[in-house]
């Protein structure tokens, strides 16, 4: 008996490892609502099966996401302070079971542009922005590297077999409106779900905020005197210059991810119109985008260590990159630039997040999320009027190629000119590393404390990242 409880604790120690806090419940969560096999087929569904032209689903059915994400998320921060995450996450999810049903069962014009807008709400509730933010409350900030990691490699997962399974059951005779119902009962299991999901307990785990007592006492003043406080609150988050560059990485990295990842198959499309590889390529991406969202785990204190050296180094590995793709226009260089690109960047953006998170406080995580992340969608789609002004049919994909290229170029040129003027500040530099490991000679640790040095070291680190709570 007691063999047998020594191991049932063992087996609950590594589970709790590998998935801190909630974090399982929220990769099932996170699995459930993105295990869609119709969501690659949502145009042709559209056309062959509702009957809209091309020109519709494009002019007049497919902007409205555009539009309302942009919105929603700009909003998200608001609706986060005053319902709370749970509830909206819920009516988040509500909004996506509503998309299914709305592309089953409507077939107007104007039913098909409401669910484009519910849509775009409830992508402003995923992990990117509301979600994201939720994830950080409800584990120690020791743990935002794994729980950032491991969650978003369960989307990647889901999508990756999703996409590749829907399209071998097309392939065997499927019908796309079959598809819809099954990515409907997936989203309604993960509606369920959602239920399940804990409440934030501010009580037991919120740092003090200078500003908190204040706000307390003048919500009864009325939404313009709260909004004042938030404001001032806002200011105070994005004062500190290390967390404002962070940031400023945040916003242009989401930017290169949001634009390669709408405009990849347009430069397939020109560079090999008949291929069809297409789809593959965007399964090999997100096998990928799994793999480095956990290597980002194991590259924390690397990272942490190298500080923004460690984004121009990332930087310049991909400008590289892109200049081979321009260099030699074929489809495998197109291809391997899209999987490198994709994969790379969520890399960073991982790492990124919890080095953001680790500058703020609990009620301050929706700010973070939600202002950065409507930044990167407005400057994204700032490139894409660009683009669609000064692109023409022939040259469109290299266009995009070389945005992408420039944009990325003066990044790395930032971020290293960042690394050396926070050397003099000794953020994320080795000397923090040193203190860790001080303090655990001082507490005699052995060479089996391995897990637990790591542990030391990050948080020593962590300790000395721009810190105004």
């Amino acid at each position: 008996m007691e063999a047998e409880s020594t191991r049932d604790g063992g087996w609950k120690a590594r589970m709790e490892k590998i998935f801190p806090g909630p974090s399982l419940l929220f990769c099932i969560y996170q699995f459930l609502i993105n295990f869609k096999p119709s969501e690659p087929h949502v145009a042709p569904y559209l056309v062959d099966v509702k009957g809209f032209t091309n020109q519709q689903v494009n002019r007049d059915i497919f902007p409205y996401l555009t539009y309302t994400y942009f919105t929603a998320t700009a909003l998200s921060t608001p609706a986060v302070q005053i319902f709370g995450y749970k509830w909206v996450i819920l009516f988040g999810t509500f909004c996506r079971l509503s998309t299914r049903l709305l592309l089953l069962y409507g077939n107007t014009l104007s039913e098909m542009q409401l669910m484009q807008v519910v849509y775009g709400i409830a992508n402003a509730t995923d992990l990117n922005v509301v979600f994201g933010a939720y994830m950080f409350c409800m584990v120690d900030p020791i743990c935002f590297q794994q729980i950032v990691s491991v969650v978003h490699a369960a989307k990647f997962v889901s999508e990756l077999l999703s996409s590749e399974g829907g399209q071998i059951m097309l392939h065997l005779g499927t019908s796309l409106t079959s598809l819809m119902y099954i990515s409907l009962v997936t989203v309604s299991m993960g509606t369920a779900l959602a239920f399940f999901l804990p409440s934030p307990q501010y009580d037991k785990r919120e740092l003090r905020d200078p500003y908190k007592e204040e706000e307390a006492q003048l919500l009864h003043a009325g939404m313009v005197r709260w909004g004042h406080v938030k404001w001032s609150s806002i200011r105070q988050l994005y004062k500190h210059f290390p967390l404002l560059k962070l940031s400023i990485i945040w916003v242009l990295a989401s930017n290169v991810y949001y634009f390669t990842d709408n405009y990849g198959t347009v430069l397939f499309q020109a560079r090999g119109p008949n291929t069809d590889m297409n789809g593959h390529v965007g399964a090999a991406a997100c096998v990928l985008s799994a793999f480095a969202s956990i290597l980002a785990i194991y590259l924390e204190v690397p990272a942490l260590r190298l500080g923004f050296m460690f984004y121009a180094i990332m930087q310049a590995i991909f400008t590289a990159n892109l200049m081979i793709m321009m260099i030699f226009p074929t489809l495998w260089s197109s291809w391997s630039g899209f999987v490198v690109v994709m994969s790379g960047w969520q890399l960073v953006l991982c790492i990124n997040y919890a080095q953001c998170g680790h500058c703020v406080e609990n009620d301050m995580y929706s700010f973070l999320f939600g202002i950065n992340t409507t930044c990167a969608l407005a400057l994204t789609s700032l490139f894409q009027l660009t683009i669609q002004l000064i692109g023409n049919p022939i040259n469109f994909g290299f266009g995009v190629v070389t945005v992408y290229s420039g944009l990325m170029t003066l990044l790395c040129i930032y971020m290293a000119i960042s690394h050396l003027w926070e050397r003099g500040s000794f953020t994320f530099e080795h000397t923090h590393a040193e203190v860790g490991y001080s303090a655990m000679q001082a507490l005699g640790s052995s060479e089996e404390d391995e897990d637990v040095q790591d542990e030391l070291e990050i948080t020593s680190m962590h300790q000395h990242l721009p810190d105004h709570r």
